[in-house]
């Protein structure tokens, strides 16, 4: 009986451990299809916006910043200006 309930105590961290895991999973994932999109259309600024989101939800901020700026190149009258540019100054004071 002991062994069933700590098999019940234990299936709700292994449940967040394969979570976690299936999430850097599809985050790896959508890294690597966006650049392949970028090395097809390298004009596709929104590629460059997720990618730099990415990696600054992935706590690399120098990469962040070279996408999240190339992104303003491409798109500099974007309707998110403003927002990508305090995500690059956040970069900036890491």
């Amino acid at each position: 009986m002991g062994k069933i309930c700590t098999q019940k105590f234990k299936q709700p961290e292994n449940k967040k451990l394969k979570e976690k895991i299936k999430k850097e999973e599809i985050k790896k994932k959508a890294i690597e299809y966006y650049k392949k999109a970028l090395s097809l259309d390298p004009n596709f600024a929104l590629g460059y916006r997720e990618l730099g989101a990415l990696y600054f939800k992935e706590n690399n901020k120098q990469e962040a910043k070279m996408y999240l700026t190339n992104y303003l190149v491409l798109c500099p009258e974007c309707k998110d200006k403003e927002y990508i540019e305090r995500y690059i100054k956040g970069c900036e004071n890491e």
